[in-house]
């Protein structure tokens, strides 16, 4: 930029040269809220909101509770705002419901902590499976069947 003062009265002018540059601002944004995701679903099934995108959405929610995960804020004018990084966005995260468990097998210790039985006919539905998941584990079933009946019996026998 180059600024010019005139001579005046007796006074020397004077010429400055100098530069400057303007930088981008910070967009204003809010934190989304209110985002929920079921237990063993990844971020990319959980939408953010309008500008906003996970930084890992690969990654699984974790174990049912409150959540805390990094995502980063896009404006829509990236020319004069910058991108938000590492903004912690919180996910309430819900256990599976019960009546899933025929569908999406327990596999591990931490499938099992996220179950929850809602009420006694629920669990009553549950033994039934185990029972009849008991006469399915002959040579004679289908192996994914059986691979299904063989995990929830060794997290009922815990």
């Amino acid at each position: 930029m180059r600024a010019l003062v005139p001579p005046q009265d007796g006074h020397a002018g004077l010429v400055a040269v100098t530069e400057f540059h303007i930088l981008k601002a910070i967009p204003p944004y809010t934190v989304p809220s209110g985002l929920t995701a079921v237990y063993g679903s990844t971020l990319d099934q959980v939408d953010p909101g309008p500008g906003f995108a996970w930084n890992t959405p690969g990654q699984t929610v974790g174990s049912a509770g409150p959540q805390v995960f990094e995502a980063r804020f896009v404006p829509a004018d990236t020319e004069n705002y910058e991108t938000v990084e590492n903004v912690q966005v919180p996910v309430q995260v819900l256990p599976k419901d019960a009546a899933l468990l025929w569908v999406s097998p327990v596999a591990n210790a931490q499938d099992a902590a996220a179950l929850t039985v809602r009420d006694l006919r629920a669990w009553r539905r549950v033994k039934a499976k185990i029972s009849g998941c008991q006469r399915l584990t002959e040579p004679t079933q289908p192996e994914q069947m059986q691979a299904r009946c063989l995990r929830l019996l060794a997290w009922h026998r815990g």
